[in-house]
Formats: C-alpha cells, sequence, structure tokens
C-alpha cells in the first residue's frame, strides 16, 4: 500500500487548505504546497498520498508538520521505529499509537498484536461457560472435566490477556525512552564554547555553548523560540518547556547549530540546556539604514526609519534614502493592533531581523515598536467650527454695524424735523411730506437689516448641518 498523510477537520466549518503547506523534517522532503480550491469538510478527513505529495516518510525516524500560508506551525508529529504495514494514529484520548487497522478517511482504531486473538479468547470464555451450563445434566465425571478443562482455558486465555497488556505498556515505555534519549542525546557530547559571531561561521550540526542576553523571551514571535541580542540568533526548543525568561536575562545556551528556512538557529534539547546568568543586562539594539538588513544583520535586534510604500493586512513595507524596501510583518502571537497608515506616512520601526527563504523581514515585538513619525495632518473638527464660529462673528459685526448706520441716519432725519418745526406754519404742506419720506426711510432701513440677519442666520444654520452630518 502507498504511503499516505491523512489531515481531520475536527471544527464545526469548513476549511480552505489553499497554500498551506506539508513538510517532514528539516532537511528531508521538499515541502508540499496544497494547491488552491482544496477544501477539508467539517469533521472530515482529507487524505494526501505519497505519490501526489513527494514525502517520504523514513522508518527510522522523522517528524510531519503541517503549516498555515503565513507559514506557521499549527501540527506536528515526532515518531521513531516504524512499523511496516501499520499507520501511527492519534486516539480519541490525543495518544499517537501503532495500529495495524488502516482506516484512511475514517475514523482512526486500535488493532495491536493479540488483540484479535484475545478478543476471540473472550468469546470463547463465554461461549464454554453456555456450554457448561446445558451440560449441569450430565455425570458427575463429566461435569469435572468440563469444569477442569474450564479452568485450563480460563488460565490460558488470561496468560494472553495478560501478556497483551504486557505489550501495550512495553510499547508506553518504549515511547518514553525514545523521548528520554532525544533529550539525553546532547548531553552526552561535549559542546564547543564560542561567541555568537562565529557560531554563524561553523558548520550545520556543530555543537556549540554560547552566551547571550534574551532580546525576544519564548511566546512572542513563536510557541518554541526566543532571541538572543548583539550578533542574534534564534533559539529553538521542540516541546516549548523553557524555564522563565525576561528581557534582559544574560544566559548561557549549548545546543546544535542549525537552520530554519534558511534563518540560523541552535536547537536545544531540554530546558536544562538554558543556564541564566545575570538579570536586567542591557540588551544591544542597532539603529541601520534598510539597505543594511541582510545575511550579516540576521537575528539583529534593529530599528529603522523609513516611508510606507505598501499595506496589506499584517504586513505593510518601508522604504528610504538608500532606495531599498523592507517587508515589516506583524505575527499574530504578538498580539499588535497595526497602526491606521497610509502611503507616504513616515515610520519607525524597532524588531527582530527574520529570513524565510530568500526573504528578510522585520518581526516587531511588542505595541511600541511601530511608531508613526509624521502621519498626513487632517484639520480637526474643532478647528473647523472655530473658524466657521470666526466667519459667523464676523458676519453679525458687519449685521451691526448696518445697524448703527441706520440708526444714525435716523438721529439725523429726527433732528433735521426739528429745525422744520421751528420754520413758519406757511411751509406745513412741505413738512408733512418731508414727515412721510422720513418714516418711508426709516422703515425700509430696519427692514433691509432684519432681512439680511435673516439670510446670514439661514446660511450658517445650512452650513453647520452639513459639517455635522458629515462627521
Amino acid at each position: 500500500t502507498e504511503e499516505w498523510i491523512e489531515l481531520f477537520n475536527q471544527g464545526n466549518e469548513d476549511v480552505n487548505l489553499s497554500n498551506w503547506i506539508l513538510d517532514d523534517q528539516e532537511q528531508g522532503s521538499e515541502r508540499y504546497t496544497i494547491p488552491l480550491n482544496t477544501f477539508i469538510l467539517k469533521q472530515n478527513y482529507l487524505v494526501l498520498k505519497r505519490k501526489q505529495t513527494g514525502i517520504i516518510l523514513n522508518n527510522d525516524q522523522d517528524r510531519t508538520r503541517l503549516f498555515d500560508p503565513n507559514n506557521q506551525l499549527k501540527s506536528e508529529v515526532f515518531y521513531q521505529e516504524a512499523k511496516q504495514g501499520q499507520s501511527y494514529s492519534r486516539m480519541e484520548n490525543g495518544k499517537w499509537e501503532w495500529t495495524e487497522l488502516l482506516t484512511p478517511s475514517g475514523k482512526n482504531e486500535l488493532r495491536i498484536k493479540n488483540y484479535e486473538l484475545v478478543k476471540e479468547n473472550q468469546e470463547n470464555i463465554k461461549t464454554q461457560e453456555q456450554k457448561d451450563e446445558l451440560r449441569k445434566e450430565n455425570t458427575k465425571t463429566q461435569e469435572e472435566t468440563q469444569n477442569q478443562n474450564k479452568n485450563e482455558s480460563k488460565i490460558k486465555n488470561y496468560e494472553l490477556v495478560k501478556e497483551n497488556q504486557e505489550n501495550i505498556k512495553t510499547q508506553e515505555q518504549k515511547d518514553d525512552k525514545i523521548k528520554n534519549q532525544e533529550k539525553a542525546s546532547l548531553m552526552t557530547t561535549s559542546f564547543t564554547l564560542t561567541s555568537l559571531k562565529e557560531v554563524r561561521k561553523m558548520e550545520k550540526g556543530a555543537k556549540v555553548k554560547i552566551r547571550g542576553v534574551v532580546s525576544c523571551v519564548p511566546g512572542i514571535l513563536g510557541s518554541q523560540i526566543f532571541y538572543l541580542s548583539g550578533s542574534g540568533i534564534q533559539v529553538y526548543l521542540y516541546d516549548k518547556d523553557f524555564p522563565e525568561l525576561n528581557l534582559g536575562d544574560e544566559i548561557e545556551i549549548q545546543g546544535s547549530l542549525s537552520s530554519y528556512q534558511n534563518e540560523a538557529r541552535i536547537n536545544l534539547s531540554s530546558k536544562e540546556d538554558i543556564k541564566i546568568l545575570q538579570k536586567n543586562q542591557p540588551i544591544n539594539l542597532e539603529e541601520i539604514t534598510i539597505n543594511e538588513i541582510n545575511e550579516n544583520t540576521e537575528g539583529f535586534l534593529i530599528k529603522v526609519k523609513g516611508e510606507v510604500i505598501e499595506t496589506l493586512g499584517n504586513t505593510f513595507y518601508l522604504a528610504d534614502e538608500t532606495n531599498k524596501k523592507i517587508k515589516v510583518y506583524i505575527k499574530e502571537s504578538t498580539k499588535i493592533e497595526k497602526s491606521r497608515m497610509q502611503k507616504g506616512d513616515q515610520m519607525e520601526v524597532t524588531g527582530i531581523v527574520s529570513q524565510l527563504g530568500e526573504e528578510y523581514r522585520i518581526l516587531p515585538r511588542f505595541q511600541e515598536d511601530i511608531r508613526i513619525l509624521n502621519p498626513n495632518v487632517q484639520i480637526p473638527i474643532s478647528n473647523k467650527i472655530s473658524n466657521l464660529n470666526a466667519k459667523t462673528s464676523s458676519l453679525y459685526d458687519e449685521q451691526n454695524q448696518n445697524i448703527k448706520q441706520t440708526q444714525n441716519s435716523n438721529v439725523k432725519i429726527q433732528n433735521q424735523n426739528k429745525n422744520i418745526e421751528i420754520e413758519k406754519q406757511e411751509e406745513k404742506k412741505q413738512e408733512e411730506k418731508k414727515s412721510e419720506t422720513k418714516k418711508t426711510a426709516t422703515t425700509a432701513g430696519i427692514g433691509a437689516s432684519a432681512t439680511l440677519a435673516a439670510i446670514y442666520r439661514r446660511q450658517i444654520f445650512l452650513f453647520l448641518a452639513k459639517i455635522f452630518f458629515k462627521g
């Protein structure tokens, strides 16, 4: 039967597996990218055969890993001493077991050696007991013979059951032994004490011991990794069982030099490979240009400034005066809320230089690692209202000036009337005409001012309403 790897969707919604990645252990088979529009239905299975994926599973030991499109590890299993013709299956209790019962696209079931035999013997015991009950009327000799046979059968079957239980226990002990051997493999090896700067020049697989200051603790950029500052490097522990580490801790570690996606890392065997030397030590932060982000600064904690040239989702790109651009990627595990930014904004970003394949990127650690220096400034609504109030005040001042002019005109007319009254009574007709002209002029002046004020008020009201609903 051809080798295969099976995925299970235990959720209550269908999952789109487009661009998810299937891989075995590092430096093993070539990674397999799941094609576009590949879905796995809720509570269902997806079987990927070796002919399709090209992934070859080793018999001595190997890993199988599943990554999402952002290259985040979502599931992983490690095995040793593969049993030919059997599958390594995750049971309902969460434990992985070797089973002879192959169930591709179906529920995992445990069947190990002697399982069927034990079941058959249990049925034999039940059948034998039923037969014994039917033969109670036979002679005493026959009953004794039958009882003796039954006891012998029970003893034999009991021994088989016990043997099977011992096999299961032995398998669990083997699993524990494998884990202990994996942890002890590095403990029996001599390690070369070296510096962070020199460790990058050594060959992969070299056993090294180095010292450094923690620049990013476990759980921020990944549950299995943390970083050391200076000529920084990624530190990896498979079982995630780290001691309590804090920023600024100076530590000594020992492990084997390796790489992942072209990024150098040191693989640890257990948390005993980490020794805390001092607390609250300064963390080396390098302020560099984008052009200086390369293999020589990989793993460094750096600070760069640049202009936003592109932004999408959890990613944005910066460029500076060197005409180089760099990707800034916000990992979900950091819980950083991406700032509202747009093209042209000047940014200051602090983070770890990481490599993924042939691409370099900056990984911010905390919210304060991302700062907008001079965002595009928009006039606050309060300023608009202040400007409008100033304009309104000017309009009302103009209105009051018009009213004062009208009042001065009225006073002047009244003075003229007093002079006219002193004149001779014979000019009465002409005086009455002048009086009518005075009243008409007064009314016209006041009416014009009142109408003008009403127009101003109506224009101002409509303008305020537009600003209010626009906001």
